[in-house]
């Protein structure tokens, strides 16, 4: 089974490995237009919820990629297009796994941004789906000890 840490680390080597991304965050949407870190094209990769249905876990990750408006704003249409063809690149790569199951249909929100960075980009949420460990035996319950039978139990 893989871990939601294992997740955020592929999907950050995905990105990370992308000769158009050159700084890879993992801010909140509130955190993320005042972060002084990002050097431009940015990929920031956000989780966002989880459920468990049946056999599997569903994860989902809020992705924002977003580079620099001129100061006439004339690139815009340039930074959109770009960043819908890195996400494309990335979707290609996480639907070739055999270790999860990639959900493809994702909806791509284009933005512009006036605050701070003066940034436009796409922002969409991938959902990746794993199956989830049933085997009881990995448990770790040799400290969990045994419940008691009579209720109510007296604490010394």
């Amino acid at each position: 089974m893989i871990t939601l840490k294992e997740l955020y680390a592929i999907i950050e080597t995905l990105f990370s490995n992308h000769p158009e991304i050159n700084s890879v965050t993992k801010y909140d949407v509130k955190d993320y237009i005042g972060a002084r870190d990002k050097v431009y094209m940015n990929a920031n990769i956000r989780y966002v919820d989880g459920q468990v249905q049946g056999k599997y876990i569903n994860h989902n990750f809020m992705v924002t990629l977003a580079d620099r408006l001129t100061p006439t704003g004339d690139n815009e249409l340039d930074i959109l297009s770009s960043t819908q063809l890195i996400a494309e690149d990335v979707f290609t790569q996480l639907a070739a796994s055999f270790d999860y199951s990639f959900q493809k249909n994702v909806n791509l929100v284009t933005f512009t941004e006036a605050d701070g960075d003066r940034i436009a980009g796409i922002y969409f949420q991938i959902n990746i789906q794993i199956l989830r460990g049933q085997n009881q035996c990995i448990i770790p319950n040799d400290t969990i000890g045994e419940f008691p039978l009579n209720l109510p139990i007296h604490f010394i």
